[in-house]
C-alpha cells in the first residue's frame, strides 16, 4: 500500500505506539535491523505527536488533515528537483537509492508539473543495506540529517489544517502509549508526559462532582459529559501509569472513575454498560459498543478494567461483572466485525495470569520493577510500594525488598531479588 489516506489520527498514532514496542519487546531474536525499525517507528510516533499535537494544558490535539491548499498529500509529495535542492548530491544519491525515487515511490496520479515522489522503502533495512554494502544500523546513521533537512524544508509548506479539539479518550490512549514506550525503552520523559496526559484529564477533564467531560478547546475549556470510552481509555491509562510508577493516585482514581462508570452507564439487568450516561439527556436511541472499530470497544475495555482492578482492591464483585460482560461478547461474537480486546480479555481468564507485589525502599522498588518490564508479559499485574491503601499492598510490608508472586490473590513467601521472583512466573 503504497499511496495512503495522508489524515492523520491521534487515536491511531497513539495505538501503534505501544503495538510496535511491545513487538519490539515481545521479539528479542528478531533479526537485528528488524527489531531496530520496531523501536525506531514507535520511537518516530511518540516523537511526532509531542512535536505536532502536544498543548500546553497536557492534553494531545486530535488530528491533522489530509489536504493542503486544497490537494490531498501536497504536502507530503516531494518531486526529484525539490529532493536535490534540500540535499547535497551524496545525501541526494542516497535518499534515491534508499527510498527509490522516480521509481516505485513515484505517484502517477499526483497533478503536478515534474514526476511525485511518495517517499518509501520497498525492501527491509537489511536489504537495502547489504544492496549499498552497508551495515543497517550505518544507513541508519547516513539516513537521520536527510531527514532533519526535508522536515526543516517541509516546514516551509503550507500545512494542513490542524484539528485542535482535545478528546478526553484519545489522549487517555495516548497516555497508553506513551506510558508503552516510556517502560520499554527507558524513556522517563515519555512516563512524564504520559503523566502530564493524566493529571490533565484528572484536574481539568474532571468535574466536581467526579465525572469526566468529553473534549476540551482553550476557547470554551472542558464541555460534554464524557461518554464510556472517556472513562474506559483513562482508567486503562490510569492503571498503566500506576504499574509503571506505581504512584497510588493514579490506581485510586481509576477505581473511583470505575465506581463512577458503574453508577452512569451500566445496566444490571443487561451486565453491560451503555454508551451515553443513562440518566443523561434524552437521546432518541442510546448504543453499547462492543465491537473494536478503530478505537478499543469502550465496554471490552471497562470489562478488563474491571478484572485487574478486582484485584487490586479486593473486589470480587467487579470480576464477576467483568466474567458476565465477557461470556455476554463470547455469546454474540460471530455479529462482532471485530474483537480484538475481548480476546485479550478471554486470555487473561484462560491461561497463566499473576499479580506481582513488589514492596520494600523506593529504589529497590523501582529497580525490580524495571526487571520485570524488560521482557514481554503481558499477563502480569503489578503492584507496590507502601501505602497499604491498595488493598493487594496490605500486610505486604516488610524489612528490605519483598516481591510476592500471587495467583488470584494467594500469594507464594516474599522473596528478596527479581531473579527469583521471575523464576517463579510461568
Amino acid at each position: 500500500w503504497h499511496i495512503p489516506h495522508f489524515e492523520k489520527m491521534l487515536y491511531d498514532n497513539a495505538q501503534l505506539a505501544g503495538t510496535f514496542a511491545r513487538a519490539w519487546q515481545a521479539l528479542p531474536e528478531a533479526e537485528p535491523s528488524n527489531r531496530a525499525a520496531l523501536e525506531r517507528t514507535a520511537l518516530g510516533i511518540v516523537d511526532f505527536v509531542q512535536r505536532e499535537w502536544s498543548h500546553s494544558s497536557g492534553g494531545f490535539y486530535s488530528a491533522l488533515d489530509a489536504d493542503s491548499e486544497g490537494v490531498e498529500g501536497k504536502y507530503y509529495v516531494w518531486t526529484t528537483e525539490e529532493l536535490r535542492s534540500a540535499l547535497t548530491k551524496e545525501e541526494f544519491r542516497l535518499c534515491e537509492q534508499v527510498y527509490a525515487v522516480e521509481g516505485k515511490s513515484t505517484w502517477p496520479e499526483f497533478e503536478s508539473d515534474a514526476p511525485a515522489n511518495v517517499l518509501m522503502k520497498w525492501d527491509s533495512d537489511r536489504e537495502i543495506a547489504a544492496s549499498l554494502d552497508q551495515e543497517s544500523e550505518a544507513l541508519q546513521t547516513q539516513l537521520e540529517p536527510i531527514h532533519a533537512k526535508l522536515r526543516t524544508v517541509r516546514a516551509e509548506r503550507v500545512a494542513p489544517g490542524l484539528d485542535d479539539k482535545i478528546l478526553t479518550a484519545w489522549t487517555a490512549l495516548m497516555a497508553r502509549g506513551l506510558t508503552a514506550t516510556g517502560c520499554i525503552f527507558a524513556r522517563p520523559k515519555d512516563i512524564d508526559r504520559a503523566r502530564r496526559a493524566l493529571d490533565f484529564i484528572l484536574g481539568t477533564q474532571r468535574r466536581a462532582d467526579g465525572r469526566l467531560q468529553h473534549v476540551y478547546h482553550e476557547s470554551t475549556g472542558p464541555r460534554i459529559d464524557g461518554m464510556l470510552d472517556d472513562y474506559g481509555s483513562t482508567i486503562a491509562a490510569c492503571l498503566d501509569l500506576y504499574q509503571a510508577t506505581f504512584e497510588t493516585r493514579y490506581a485510586l482514581a481509576a477505581a473511583e472513575l470505575t465506581e463512577q462508570a458503574i453508577a452512569d452507564f451500566y445496566d444490571q439487568a443487561l451486565g453491560t454498560f451503555w454508551f451515553q450516561r443513562m440518566s443523561g439527556e434524552a437521546l432518541f436511541a442510546r448504543k453499547q459498543e462492543n465491537d473494536d472499530s478503530v478505537v478499543p470497544s469502550a465496554n471490552a475495555q471497562m470489562a478488563r478494567n474491571l478484572f485487574q482492578l478486582s484485584y487490586l482492591f479486593n473486589r470480587s464483585e467487579w470480576r464477576v461483572m467483568s466474567d458476565r460482560m465477557l461470556a455476554g461478547a463470547l455469546n454474540q461474537v460471530d455479529y462482532l466485525p471485530s474483537a480484538t480486546h475481548w480476546a485479550g480479555l478471554l486470555l487473561w481468564r484462560t491461561e497463566p495470569h499473576r499479580e506481582v507485589v513488589i514492596t520494600g525502599g523506593r529504589e529497590s522498588i523501582a529497580a525490580a520493577r524495571r526487571s520485570f518490564q524488560s521482557t514481554y508479559r503481558p499477563q502480569i499485574l503489578y503492584a507496590g510500594g507502601t501505602d497499604e491503601s491498595i488493598p493487594l499492598l496490605e500486610h505486604r510490608q516488610l524489612s528490605g525488598l519483598s516481591i510476592f508472586v500471587c495467583e488470584d490473590g494467594a500469594c507464594q513467601l516474599p522473596v528478596t531479588s527479581a531473579e527469583e521472583a521471575l523464576h517463579l512466573l510461568p
